[in-house]
């Protein structure tokens, strides 16, 4: 993808496929590419959980969380997508995938890598 497709491209997929396939994103940048797009669309989550997974994958980018909390707030957002207590039968489709995007933001290191080998 060159500079003309990257600044025209409104799907984010073939950035990121663009991105992993010249080895141009780091670790931090791909996680804070993740926070950026659930901050885009915080409007669409239902429950603290979520939110909170945001805000500590952003901290762990920057090495103010560590390898713990962000494993909590994993783990916390991944109860909050999987449950039904949260009435999933009543959400939006967007609703639910932003729900699953903090999910996402909060993957340890060792997920990316597969997410990133299976994925893209």
């Amino acid at each position: 993808m060159d500079e003309a497709e990257w600044l025209a491209c409104t799907d984010p997929m073939p950035m990121l496929e663009a991105l992993h396939k010249e080895d141009l994103a780091s670790e931090r940048k791909l996680r804070l590419f993740a926070v950026a797009c659930c901050r885009r669309n915080s409007h669409l989550f239902v429950d603290a959980l979520s939110r909170h997974a945001v805000d500590v994958a952003e901290l762990f980018a920057d090495d103010k969380a560590d390898d713990d909390e962000l494993d909590a707030a994993h783990n916390s957002a991944e109860e909050v997508w999987k449950s039904e207590r949260y009435g999933w039968e009543d959400l939006t489709d967007a609703e639910l995938a932003a729900a699953v995007a903090a999910y996402h933001a909060t993957l340890v290191s060792a997920d990316l890598a597969v997410q990133r080998d299976l994925s893209l």
